[in-house]
């Protein structure tokens, strides 16, 4: 099974690695923050940029070579991948684990985001958040 990213640098809709941990960051930041999420409606991108682009997601080389594990060379790939589709060059220092871990997550991010707005778009806001957790995509305690 392929878990990153297709030849147009896009996320394909089915397996992601580490999406439950990375959806979890997001579910807990809107809770930690008491964010509301009609707030984003008319630009869920902000909310994106403050979750996944104003802090990083992990700091520390051995923190983020642990993180990556066997899949390190392949994420590094999907990185370079996105950002010469979508900017037409790449940033990231492929050579930086912990910048790769900060860039695969922002982008795995923007999947979730859009997730959320979608699933938000015919029902109230606030369901859709009960509805994550009770899918159990909830923080695992």
């Amino acid at each position: 099974m392929k878990y990153f990213l297709n030849d147009m640098g896009e996320m394909p809709h089915y397996n992601y690695y580490k999406f439950e941990e990375i959806q979890n960051h997001a579910l807990d930041y809107i809770s930690d923050n008491e964010i509301r999420l009609e707030d984003f409606t008319e630009d869920p991108h902000e909310l994106h940029n403050m979750i996944y682009n104003e802090d990083y997601y992990i700091i520390g080389t051995y923190k983020a070579k642990e993180w990556l594990g066997k899949l390190a060379f392949e994420i590094m790939v999907d990185v370079k991948n996105y950002e010469l589709n979508h900017f037409g060059e790449s940033y990231t220092d492929l050579t930086s684990p912990e910048n790769v871990v900060n860039m695969y997550v922002y982008i795995v991010g923007e999947v979730v985001i859009n997730r959320l707005f979608e699933d938000t778009f015919y029902e109230p806001i606030d369901w859709n958040i009960r509805k994550f957790k009770m899918r159990g995509l909830q923080r695992r305690k």
